[in-house]
């Protein structure tokens, strides 16, 4: 087991502090402050903003505050007013480089930004009393900046402090250039007013999981062990740091910590519960495998604070995917896009959290399909209701009229790249999940336990690829550090897509190898027919 080594006093959360202890203590001396006795800075927050939580395996972002009033601008896209509530984080960034891949703010842009498209339009100094910040105004362009679908082009601003053992980014966001020029000089005096104080807390350091690579070569005993400590350390400290106005409640395997009705997060809670039931009995290959989290679920009061929530620089943990779930309280109810981040977040944690490994090598179809059918799923007592998406079926159809829909043969063998080519391939894959997951496709011998059959040969064929990369791996050179265990670790997931093509040959030849072209034209037809 590894413990977190301290070269400085970062308070990420991914540090795996005691619970009670938070990574920022509000204080208010006449005016709104932010104040880290662990890290030595004190900033002042706009009056009235509210401090909102961090996700749990947040590496870099200390602190979040959201603004307490939504600012109307007109959206370019769609031709009405919309409104925005911008937000302000801390950011910790390591100056030995020891924790991680950001140790600057353009590092941090680049990791964080990257796809949604942004540029530097200009950058300097200030002074700040006795400190000299670095400055940075930074634009993005349309498209989907953070979790949730933001066609609006946003602006930042940023300064960057030097502090002794930490370089401490305070950074504004917001949308379009009039939000941003309504709160323009309030920003300018927060971020001028840093200023550093004395380190008065102790951390207190506790067993942090082991990397991934060290964690899949435990034993399962042990391995689940260690996800259970985990677990239990993870929802304390989230209880210990909610703000105010947020409750924290148990529902079932979740834990539910809720900024909106009781009732939502309940129905919320309940999808959650059903789509997990739904994956261990619609997968059994999987379901005796590792211990899966108990997901931490983040009722927003509306959607700006579940995007701001959603901010993120990675996360620091074993699975890769993290056991948060951070969704809002929408105003379509049962029929809005929560249910579907409810249900399709569960999916990924379940998946990375029974086998890593083993979730990273599912081909294309079976991925995306199990994604887009729980996504159109809403639970009805303790049981899933799948609905057929009319835009899906439509999509499904025109391709089919263009000869464009791929034959499920060649389909069911495509790598990820040629899958990814298709205009259609995730409306074909979810669609296929469901026909061969319904009553229908049950009372077909070719059809009858397709899926089971399909994931047990695959479980079989990547645990030979895994026999021969233990040959491989005795030949190279041991790990002597955590480091070079996790590159180890990386160097076997892309060898692992090296083997993409070997894989997916031989998982269809296992399950499809005596199948006629009768049969798959009986299929096809099938298929097709149930849309």
């Amino acid at each position: 087991m590894r413990f977190t080594t301290l070269a400085f006093a970062l308070a990420s959360v991914a540090w795996a502090t005691e619970p009670g202890l938070a990574a920022g203590i509000e204080t208010r001396n006449g005016r709104h402050q932010h104040e880290d006795t662990r890290l030595g800075f004190r900033v002042r927050v706009p009056q009235g903003w509210e401090r909102i939580p961090l996700q749990m395996q947040e590496r870099y972002i200390v602190a979040k505050y959201l603004s307490d009033k939504r600012y109307e601008y007109p959206d370019k896209a769609s031709g009405y007013d919309k409104h925005n509530r911008p937000f302000m984080l801390v950011i910790a960034l390591p100056k030995d480089g020891q924790r991680g891949t950001y140790t600057d703010y353009k590092t941090y842009l680049k990791g964080t930004y990257e796809r949604a498209g942004y540029h530097v339009a200009d950058e300097g100094t200030a002074s700040a009393g006795d400190l000299e910040a670095a400055t940075f105004d930074v634009r993005t362009r349309e498209g989907n900046v953070h979790d949730y679908l933001d066609m609006a082009p946003r602006r930042i601003t940023t300064w960057v402090y030097d502090l002794e053992s930490v370089r401490i980014a305070v950074h504004f966001e917001a949308k379009e250039e009039h939000v941003f020029a309504k709160i323009e000089k309030e920003l300018s005096r927060c971020l001028a007013s840093l200023k550093p104080i004395a380190v008065e807390d102790a951390l207190h350091v506790c067993a942090e999981l082991p990397g991934r690579g060290a964690l899949a070569a435990l034993d399962v005993k042990e391995r689940n062990r260690l996800l259970r400590e985990s677990e239990e350390s993870l929802h304390a400290r989230a209880q210990a740091e909610l703000p105010r106005g947020w409750k924290a409640k148990r529902a079932g395997r979740f834990l539910v910590l809720n900024h909106a009705d009781a009732g939502y997060a309940k129905k919320l809670a309940q999808q959650g519960e059903a789509v997990y039931a739904w994956l261990e009995d619609a997968f059994p290959a999987f379901a005796p495998r590792g211990y899966v989290r108990a997901p931490i679920l983040r009722v927003c009061s509306d959607w700006d604070e579940a995007q701001a929530m959603s901010v993120g620089s990675g996360f620091d943990d074993a699975s890769g995917v993290g056991i948060d779930i951070v969704t809002y309280k929408s105003e379509l109810g049962a029929q809005g896009g929560s249910f579907d981040r409810v249900s399709t977040r569960v999916k990924e944690i379940w998946f990375s959290e029974k086998d890593p490994e083993l979730y990273a090598t599912l081909p294309r179809w079976v991925e995306r399909g199990v994604h887009d059918m729980l996504a159109d799923s809403r639970a009805k007592g303790k049981k899933l209701v799948f609905k057929d998406d009319d835009d899906d079926l439509e999509d499904l159809r025109e391709s089919i009229r263009g000869g464009e829909m791929p034959p499920l043969r060649d389909f069911v063998r495509m790598s990820d790249r040629d899958f990814d080519a298709l205009d259609t391939g995730y409306e074909q894959a979810g669609l296929f999940m469901q026909f061969l997951k319904s009553k229908a496709a049950a009372r077909d011998k070719r059809t009858k336990g397709l899926v089971d059959t399909y994931m047990n040969h695959l479980v079989d064929v990547v645990a030979e690829v895994g026999e021969v990369e233990k040959k491989q791996r005795a030949e190279a050179k041991e790990p002597e550090t955590e480091a070079e265990e996790d590159a180890l670790y990386r160097e076997r997931v892309s060898r692992r897509a090296g083997y993409e093509r070997q894989i997916l040959d031989e998982t269809f030849e296992r399950t499809f190898g005596a199948w006629t072209d009768r049969e798959w034209r009986a299929l096809e037809k099938a298929f097709r027919g149930s849309f």
